[in-house]
């Protein structure tokens, strides 16, 4: 089973963090820093987990989770 998980964050020392944590753990990690780019992303694949910052910049990381859910 994969473990794919997005990660939405516009700061990029929190990308490189969250992905090192997770590759270490066995998990497949996808950064992107913005919630555009994570909407485009999902119309693609399929996450079975995602970790979104609630400050972003554009949209909020809420809206996105929002629109993640629905």
């Amino acid at each position: 089973m994969d473990k794919n998980i997005l990660i939405v964050d516009d700061d990029k020392q929190v990308l490189r963090l969250l992905d090192q944590i997770l590759r270490k753990n066995s998990y497949l990690p996808t950064g992107v820093s913005s919630a555009e780019e994570a909407r485009k992303l999902l119309e693609k694949q399929k996450f079975e987990l995602i970790i979104c910052d609630i400050v972003l910049n554009g949209e909020s990381g809420l809206d996105f989770i929002r629109f993640a859910l629905s």
